[in-house]
């Protein structure tokens, strides 16, 4: 059966370039620039992994993290963001950083960009395979 994925990423070229690619290796790929149609796709369809951006306007990729992770969606999320992760400055914060890698850290992956075309395959391959 072929998996669906859904990619969510307000830079529409990166997301071009990751259908293009999860194509080639035989996913069913969705994706959306606009965090808020991608969200209402989302909650309409059934895909088997979300691929999603962090920091991206109108609605954060934090913000739909933590939907569906209220909302106990079984759904597998993999986050990518290019803004490295540093769990010293997240602790430092305070308590919305601290919420906030809480959140992020319920993702089933976390890679930055840009990323290593091999490794984000293997890792999405990883997490579908559980």
């Amino acid at each position: 059966m072929i998996k669906k994925i859904i990619v969510i990423d307000d830079d529409q070229e990166l997301c071009e370039e990751i259908a293009e690619i999860l194509i080639e290796q035989s996913y069913k790929v969705s994706t959306f620039s606009d965090p808020l149609s991608g969200l209402d796709s989302l909650i309409s369809n059934d895909y088997d992994l979300l691929l999603l951006d962090l920091k991206m306007p109108k609605v954060s990729g934090v913000k739909i993290l933590k939907y569906i992770k209220d909302r106990d969606v079984k759904l597998p999320v993999f986050v990518f963001t290019g803004n490295p992760l540093n769990v010293d400055m997240i602790e430092e914060g305070g308590d919305f950083l601290s919420n906030q890698y809480q959140i992020i850290e319920s993702a089933d992956g976390v890679i930055n960009k840009p990323f290593n075309i091999p490794e984000l395959l293997s890792r999405i391959q990883q997490i579908l395979n559980k």
